[in-house]
């Protein structure tokens, strides 16, 4: 698909890596301190550069022994050499294993040692910080017996110390070099790509995830509390002239022009569509991005075992239910995954096939279909806890509603069987 992509577009942006030029402390009303970021320019691929560069990565992986059918991992932050090092591992049909940067110590080493890895590319950031030390200054690596050769993405090369025995640091250049002598959000970058779109990448904290359109909703919240009343009465009419208006299938010109347009400036002013991945955006934060950054804003469904929609079943709801059928959420068909690595127990408890053939996967959503038919999630399975009153709870709504609130910046919501209430910390 790629290669289809550069032949047909090579000379158009392709990857955009955008400069950060500095990192400043702003302190918030509410005295907390959050990073604000001074971005440059972006810094453009054409697809040509970057399928010369994926093929030439992928040839010097191969010169570093690195095997076709032998696993490789990604443990690196989203930006542009994620996607050359992912287009070389496809070219090169190395299978490839992503690490998120988020992980605990234990779960990265059990996570190179299952997977029997040999190679693994990372950035410099993360294997200072993950890989060489853990928080118990114990390194990561010694704990992966099996690595011999770390690539590091970083563009200027780097002397190492203190690597443990048997284990080779290359730079990506370097690599590429070696190839050139002889010679994940993954699935939209990869529509993307097949139209010839460009994709820019900038500091993580600047991208439209959940949690960055939650922060902005309650800081612009915030800041309208503290308007005039005259200010804060205008905001709420246009805000609810609009809402009433979008419900009609109209714009509203002069509102997005002499009320919302601040807002919308602070993602750049020129924002034709959001769309939120990773975990469930809140009515209230959706309806207000699609308001004030006079865009629409979608949320996607789907897992790393799947891609898309798919149909209903049981799960403490019924198809039946009326005025919408309700149940378990299961998806099938070719882009079910054909299971979890190394774990038959779990595969049987998630994945099953139908007597037709068709291959299932059960998601844990609880979902509903409505008459036009948008499926929208209502509740999630295995978030669903039955206090002692018999009431069931959804901790993940009560996340939700709370992070709303300006004095919270993150939260954890528990709930016992034994008690009638559930707590968050």
């Amino acid at each position: 698909m790629f290669e289809y992509a550069a032949m047909r577009f090579p000379y158009r942006d392709c990857l955009g890596t955008r400069e950060v030029l500095s990192e400043e402390d702003e302190l918030q009303p509410n005295g907390k301190v959050f990073k604000k970021v001074i971005l440059g320019n972006y810094n453009w691929l054409s697809y040509e550069e970057v399928y010369h560069a994926a093929k030439c990565f992928g040839s010097g992986l191969a010169a570093l022994n690195q095997k076709p059918h032998h696993n490789i991992a990604i443990f690196c932050e989203t930006r542009a050499e994620w996607v050359i090092a992912a287009q070389a591992c496809f070219m090169y049909n190395f299978p490839m294993v992503t690490l998120y940067a988020t992980l605990g110590p234990k779960a990265i080493a059990h996570g190179l040692n299952e997977t029997e890895v040999t190679h693994i590319i990372t950035s410099k950031d993360l294997l200072q910080s993950r890989l060489k030390w853990n928080f118990s200054s114990q390194a990561i690596l010694c704990d992966v017996p099996r690595l011999q050769y770390i690539i590091v993405v970083d563009v200027k090369p780097t002397s190492w110390s203190d690597m443990p025995g048997g284990i080779t640091v290359y730079n990506m250049d370097a690599v590429k070099e070696l190839g050139s002598k002889p010679v994940h959000e993954l699935s939209a970058e990869l529509v993307c790509i097949s139209h010839g779109c460009r994709i820019g990448y900038s500091s993580p904290q600047t991208l439209a995830d959940q949690e960055i359109m939650d922060r902005i909703y309650k800081n612009v919240m915030t800041k309208v509390d503290e308007m005039s009343k005259f200010q804060k009465t205008l905001f709420v009419l246009a805000y609810n002239y609009k809402m009433e208006q979008i419900s009609k299938g109209y714009s509203t010109p002069l509102c997005d022009r002499f009320v919302f347009h601040r807002i919308r400036s602070l993602l750049g002013g020129n924002t034709r569509v959001l769309l939120s991945g990773g975990a469930p955006l809140s009515a209230a934060t959706q309806r207000f991005m699609n308001v004030c950054m006079c865009c629409p804003v979608g949320q996607g469904y789907g897992l790393t075992e799947t891609c898309g929609a798919g149909t209903i079943s049981e799960g403490g709801y019924h198809s039946t239910d009326k005025p919408n059928p309700r149940g378990e959420i299961l998806i099938g068909g070719p882009n079910v995954t054909m299971g979890y690595y190394k774990s038959e127990g779990k595969n049987h408890e998630d994945f099953f096939v139908d007597a037709k053939g068709q291959r299932w996967f059960c998601t844990g959503d609880i979902g509903e279909f409505h008459p036009d038919g948008c499926l929208k999630i209502i509740d999630r399975k295995k978030d669903l806890v039955k206090l002692q009153a018999g009431e069931y709870v959804s901790l993940g709504k009560v996340e939700a509603v709370l992070k709303n609130c300006p004095l919270i910046d993150n939260i954890c919501a528990y709930a016992n069987r034994y008690y009638t209430a559930p707590v968050s910390l």
